[in-house]
């Protein structure tokens, strides 16, 4: 394997694009109401359940990116569940401001020099990251 330089340029190997972000929840209708009023996010689809309470909850983050809440009483849910959201903000400390006004846990900002980034957690535990990068990694993201 050669080594590469970093590439400003779009890769997605052998697919098209990243496509979503699924995450399994115990109670849909619990966890959209929070990712809605919380986070500021409009679904794009709803999907009812047998029963008429909600089984997924679609959020086109942009052109290609969803984000997925269906579901899953079964799912990992916490700080060991085996995945995590990790959205982008151009204003970090604006974003956790505005999320402990309305109740929610975060996490002091670490700096990492190239990256700032933030914690918190929907209700059911899942692990959510706010991050902002500084402007000379903004052209590899």
């Amino acid at each position: 394997m050669t080594s590469a330089a970093l590439s400003a340029e779009p890769n997605t190997g052998i697919f098209k694009n990243f496509h979503a972000a699924i995450v399994g929840v115990p109670d849909v209708d619990k966890a959209r109401e929070w990712y809605e009023d919380v986070l500021e996010l409009k679904p794009a689809k709803i999907i009812p359940g047998q029963d008429g309470s909600g089984f997924m909850a679609i959020y086109r983050l942009d052109t290609t990116t969803h984000l997925c809440l269906f579901l899953s009483p079964e799912a990992k849910q916490g700080f060991t569940a085996d995945g995590l959201i990790n959205f982008r903000t151009d204003d970090i400390e604006g974003v956790r401001s505005k999320l402990i006004d309305r109740g929610t846990d975060c996490s002091d900002t670490s700096d990492m020099g190239a990256v700032s980034y933030f914690t918190a957690h929907d209700p059911f535990g899942n692990r959510i990251d706010v991050c902002q990068f500084t402007k000379d990694w903004l052209p590899y993201l």
